[in-house]
């Protein structure tokens, strides 16, 4: 019997110190039924050269040009011409441990899975090992999916069937915020069988100026990805698990988002974002919810913040939470 293949997703856009490093941890693999996509997205410096030097040496890599869009639409442009039997969407500055295809493939034929998901490192941007963060305790097989609700979204410690994928017609949504978010929603209501396995899959480089370390109005695009995914549920008839499950989360990462504000340095400007993502909270029902214990206690801080928002978007508030978490770092 044939191996499954994976297919290998991989968006980019002027990630010339990374992306070598990001195709050689993929060629390494040790599992040998591999293509790789590689979707450049209008990238203005020396990656796409270093991706057509690369493929000299790799035959298995098709290489795709657009004009910039984002990260999604280049996913999606992959999904198009990708022929695995599962999918691995990988970070152009993210590194994948050579176990890593070989190990989520086992877990995904051996329990019928349509979706795997392992551990992951945080590295730094020279490469150095920062942090290991096991979200996986033990292995496990569920038949519940809505049970990884809370799971940590990045796409490159998670692979996914295809069928799963081409049967529901999931694609990522076009949102600047919270785009491994909004396609891991959707995938978690699709799908059947979902495997945690305690494997270390990748190494999560932590790059100064990405997005998701961005503080400007773009994080007020949230909102946008949870309309997306709110019509996809309404869509396939989900909307009621869309109220159990996935309201609070929507009201959690409205409140990560919210919680950026203490990096702006205008207080009138700290006062509109707490402002907008107030109002769009407020607007979520959460009577029929689902609450887990982790997220009632941030609910409380969130609705404790709101209420003290002098105080909130002060600057010495920033102060004492960045003094907090330092301490809280160094395990103070």
């Amino acid at each position: 019997m044939m191996e499954p293949l994976v297919s290998v997703i991989i968006p980019i856009y002027n990630k010339e110190l990374y992306i070598l490093q990001c195709l050689e941890s993929v060629e390494k693999q040790k599992y040998g039924h591999v293509e790789i996509i590689v979707v450049n997205d209008g990238s203005t410096d020396r990656s796409l050269n270093i991706i057509n030097n690369f493929s000299a040496n790799y035959n298995n890599i098709i290489i795709l040009d657009q004009e910039n869009l984002n990260a999604a639409m280049a996913r999606n442009r992959g999904l198009e011409v990708c022929n695995g039997d599962y999918i691995l969407f990988l970070d152009s500055d993210d590194i994948l441990y050579e176990n890593a295809i070989a190990n989520m493939v086992k877990a995904a034929v051996d329990a019928k899975a349509d979706l795997v998901i392992g551990n992951y490192n945080t590295v730094s941007e020279e490469n150095e090992f920062v942090n290991e963060c096991n979200i996986i305790k033990q292995n496990r097989r569920s038949s519940e999916p809505m049970e990884f609700i809370g799971m940590v979204p990045n796409p490159s410690n998670k692979l996914y069937a295809r069928k799963v994928i081409d049967n529901n017609g999931i694609v990522w949504g076009n949102v600047r915020i919270g785009q491994d978010l909004n396609f891991f929603l959707k995938f978690l209501v699709c799908c059947q069988t979902v495997v945690a396995i305690t494997d270390c899959i990748y190494g999560w480089r932590i790059v100064k100026g990405s997005i998701s370390n961005s503080f400007d109005f773009r994080i007020f695009d949230i909102t946008e990805s949870f309309k997306d995914v709110k019509k996809f549920y309404r869509k396939a008839g989900k909307e009621k698990v869309y109220g159990k499950y996935v309201s609070v989360v929507e009201y959690r990462h409205y409140y990560l988002q919210m919680e950026k504000q203490k990096y702006f340095i205008n207080r009138k400007t700290r006062s509109i974002v707490v402002d907008y993502f107030s109002i769009m909270m407020r607007q979520i029902d959460l009577s029929h919810c689902k609450i887990s214990d982790r997220y009632k206690s941030d609910l409380k801080k969130c609705r404790c913040k709101m209420a003290l928002k002098p105080f909130y978007i002060s600057h010495m508030y920033a102060v004492l939470d960045a003094k907090f978490a330092r301490k809280s770092k160094e395990g103070i």
